[in-house]
């Protein structure tokens, strides 16, 4: 299966939670991680996002 990734630097100006997290993370610029795989059989390229990190 083929597979890709692609990161991203975001910044936030305030503090955030993310759902599912217990805790609140401080402002700054954070880098983010995003997976994907190619969904086979089809007549054209299509990528489904398999996972996303905030690093």
């Amino acid at each position: 299966m083929t597979t890709r990734s692609t990161t991203s630097v975001v910044e936030f100006k305030h503090p955030f939670v993310v759902p599912g997290s217990p805790r609140q993370f401080p402002p700054g610029r954070y880098e983010v991680l995003v997976e994907e795989e190619l969904i086979e059989g089809l007549s054209f390229a299509a990528f489904r996002e398999t996972g996303a990190y905030l690093m």
